[in-house]
């Protein structure tokens, strides 16, 4: 009896942790270089980043000039978004430890597919 409750205690002590590190969000702070490939061509924009909470805010630095920029995270997903050169642009992704991938939209224009590394 006493072994099948100390059992029971573990796997509920190892599931309530397993929980708690699932809905953590990754800290993106920090500076990111990216690779973006679109039908229109490739780019190596930069994302200055800075993290409070669930909240992503920064700097853009790319292609279309420089950008302030918001976002969003949750657990290891994110979106990025912001206007440069008269174009809105959204990036949403997976972060895993020090790199980044996912999908962008440059407004009406173009979409395509990026990946990052944290410098």
């Amino acid at each position: 009896m006493i072994k099948i409750k100390l059992t029971l205690m573990i796997l509920f002590i190892t599931f309530g942790m397993a929980l708690t590190t699932n809905s953590k969000n990754m800290d993106m702070t920090g500076t990111w270089r990216l690779k973006v490939v679109t039908g229109n061509g490739q780019g190596s924009p930069q994302f200055i980043l800075k993290q409070n909470n669930g909240l992503l805010s920064g700097r853009y630095i790319g292609t279309f000039g420089e950008s302030d920029l918001q976002g969003k995270i949750q657990g290891n997903r994110f979106e990025i978004f912001f206007e440069a050169g008269g174009i809105s642009i959204t990036y949403n992704g997976q972060v895993s430890a020090n790199q980044i991938e996912g999908k962008v939209v440059f407004g009406e224009y173009t979409k395509g597919n990026f990946t990052g590394k944290k410098l």
